[in-house]
Formats: structure tokens, sequence, C-alpha cells
């Protein structure tokens, strides 16, 4: 059972190494010897890691039911602070409804080719004080950093649209999507399949890094 772990483990980091670059490789390669481990539904996290763009273009063709579950689900299952899961999503997928937004938001019109665009909710109902009031939308930011990569995994693209902290887009989506009162929107993410793939690129900086002290 060791031996397959560190297999796991070794070929993510030479998935993710190869992402980095540029280079895709079959995942049913196996060292010479090495445990069989079975193919995963997606890429591995590492990989996704590195590989993950922001699309704003997609081909037209549908995200299946089970694919957003699993999306969501990801979604879901992030950290929040004091576990709160101060989390709600709105799910659109009707033309008339990308129409009036696009309608608003003329920059927003590459939501028409999407499958599905996805709506992160911040629950402020559960902030029992201003401290907790302020963590909610870095946990919901967590919930979405997690779909994101789900999306990627399952070879889908998406992009982050933000909604707070623009007055006039919140009363407008708020107003759209019938959501109640002590709930902010935070984002929203259309889903969709990408025309084209964006090549990976490695983002690591050295000089951010700093060793005990700035």
């Amino acid at each position: 059972m060791k031996d397959t772990f560190m297999n796991r483990r070794d070929l993510c980091k030479l998935l993710a190494a190869a992402g980095a670059a540029g280079i895709t490789l079959p995942f049913a390669a196996q060292a010479q010897g090495a445990p069989s481990v079975p193919a995963p539904a997606g890429k591995c996290a590492l990989e996704v890691m590195h590989t993950r763009r922001s699309y704003r273009a997609f081909n037209g063709q549908p995200v299946s039911d089970e694919d957003l579950q699993t999306i969501l689900a990801a979604g879901m299952n992030a950290p929040s602070a004091n576990n709160t899961q101060p989390w709600e999503f709105v799910i659109v997928r009707e033309p008339a409804t990308k129409k009036a937004i696009i309608n608003f938001i003329p920059a927003f019109g590459f939501i028409n080719s999407a499958s599905v665009i996805v709506f992160a909710c911040m629950d402020k109902t559960k902030s029992k004080n201003d401290e907790e009031l302020t963590q909610v939308p870095l946990s919901v930011t967590c919930a979405c950093m997690s779909m994101w990569l789900a999306v990627e995994a399952l070879g889908y693209g998406t992009t982050w649209l933000s909604i707070t902290p623009y007055t006039g887009r919140m009363n407008f989506f708020r107003d759209l999507l019938k959501v109640p009162a002590g709930y902010d929107l935070l984002c929203a993410m259309p889903i969709g399949v990408p025309q084209s793939k964006i090549a990976p690129e490695s983002r690591f900086t050295a000089s951010k890094l700093h060793a005990e002290r700035w």
C-alpha cells in the first residue's frame, strides 16, 4: 500500500513538472516494475495547479450534469473559517438569463457560449460579529478556487467575473437571480469547453520568497 501511495505522489510530481513545461504525458505510463495505479477521472491535483488558466472563449459544447455536480462538490469540500461553509450557488443555463446579463454588462458577451454559469453567493447570516463577517468572502473564495481546479481537471475552462465589490452589479444580480436578504454575490464563473487551450507557463518567482524574515 505504501509503494502504491509513493508511486502516485511521484507520478503527480512528474505530471506537475510536465504541465508547467507544457508537456503532456500519458497518465498510464509507469516506471518499470512499479505497481499498477488506476487512471483517475481527471488530472492529478498538482498538475491542474500548474495548467489552470482563465478562459473567456468557449465552443458551446455542454457541461454534463454529472461533471457539474463533481465541480460543485469540490467547491463545497473547500476549507472555511470555523467550518461555517458560508456559500450558496446559483446555477444558470437559460439563454434568456445570459442575454439579460450581457445587456447589462456587454463585456460579458462571451458567457453566451458557456454551457453553465455558477454564481457564488456569500451567506452573511452565519456571522456572529464583524470579524467573522470579514472571513466570509475568504471562505467562499476557497470554494471557488476548488471548483476552478475541478473544472480544469475535467477538461473544461472557466474564469472569475467579479460582482463584489461593485454595488451596481450586486444590485442587478441580486434582483435578476432573486438572491434573498442576508446574502451577497461574490463572483460568477462561466464554465464550458475552451475554444482552444492556453499553454501553461511557470510563474514561480524565487525573489518573492523570504526566509524567516522579509
